[in-house]
């Protein structure tokens, strides 16, 4: 690109795209996991149950609200 030719469209869509946007760094956000491997390798159509949570909450403390739930599929 030279000096005084028209930006690219990629780079002015995506200026577009983040110029209003907020970005938070969620480095620090997340609790602890709740490993379902071993549980996994046994049955592959395992799925988390209340009790995942429950027992999650015994050690950690209460799922803080607004949380979510993320599964990994490899």
């Amino acid at each position: 690109m030279t000096l005084g030719a028209p930006e690219p469209r990629l780079w002015s869509a995506y200026r577009e795209l983040t110029e209003k946007a907020v970005f938070t760094d969620l480095t620090h956000a997340f609790r602890p996991g709740q490993p379902l491997a071993a549980r996994v390798e046994r049955d592959p159509d395992s799925t988390p149950t209340l009790d995942d949570v429950a027992s999650w909450e015994q050690r950690n403390g209460p799922v803080p609200s607004g949380s979510f739930v993320a599964l990994r599929t490899g």
